[in-house]
């Protein structure tokens, strides 16, 4: 959940994350990774979503419009992701026992 309580971000087996409005419970973006996303996480302001997945990669999102800003490619597949608490950096840690920071 988006820290504004406006946006609700899902990851899925089906190689998607979606974005989601509270209020309406309408979906509101589809973003596509070729394999399965494994983790999303909000920016503290609300305006960037980080995806993660099994494509080895994380990758930067502008909430509003739903297009990416950025593609971080891993050296393994990654399981989690998250923001740094003043949103200059992305954390994920992955299958080879790493977190790292980008």
């Amino acid at each position: 959940i988006s820290k504004n309580d406006k946006w609700i971000a899902t990851s899925s087996k089906d190689e998607t994350a979606r974005i989601w409005n509270i209020e309406t419970g309408l979906e509101v973006h589809c973003l596509e990774h070729p394999r399965e996303v494994t983790c999303v996480a909000f920016s503290h302001d609300s305006n960037y979503l980080v995806t993660s997945g099994a494509d080895m990669s994380a990758r930067l999102w502008d909430v509003e419009c739903g297009i990416q800003q950025e593609k971080i490619q891993a050296l393994a597949v990654l399981h989690s992701c998250i923001f740094s608490s003043d949103d200059q950096w992305i954390i994920t840690s992955s299958s080879d026992n790493m977190a790292r920071i980008y």
